[in-house]
């Protein structure tokens, strides 16, 4: 009966992975017990069939993020996939918020109003080198 539900357990954590669920969330999302836990832990061939099923989502929202951006980078919608992305591995895509001003290449929207008179200083531009100020 264990070796049953530890396979229904398993199948319930890769599909919760594949829908872009962190690994935590599927292990309380599958009902597994502390002892199926462990011996989940220990099996080094389904922990890699987890990470591929993540790495498989992650490249499916890649793919789907370059169709969007060629075709509507314009209308700037492209923030669905991005926001997801960042919420599948916030260490590759951002999602923190120490992020914006670690990364090289962040843009920081004025929202004040600006001068058009002198349009010099209507854009900062950062080289990642400064530290962003709030």
């Amino acid at each position: 009966m264990f070796d049953r539900e530890l396979a229904d357990i398993k199948d319930t954590i890769q599909n919760a992975l594949s829908s872009g669920m962190s690994y935590s969330d599927a292990l309380l999302l599958s009902g597994a017990s502390d002892e199926q836990i462990e011996s989940l832990d220990k099996d080094t061939m389904f922990q890699k069939e987890c990470s591929q099923v993540a790495r498989q989502l992650e490249l499916e929202m890649l793919r789907t993020l370059k169709d969007t951006i060629e075709i509507q980078a314009s209308k700037g919608k492209d923030h669905g996939v991005t926001w997801l992305l960042s919420k599948i591995n916030p260490s590759r895509w951002g999602g923190g918020d120490d992020d914006a001003a670690a990364n090289v290449g962040s843009i920081v929207i004025n929202t004040q109003p600006v001068d058009f008179k002198n349009p010099d200083n209507a854009v900062e531009v950062f080289d990642g080198e400064e530290e962003i100020e709030e």
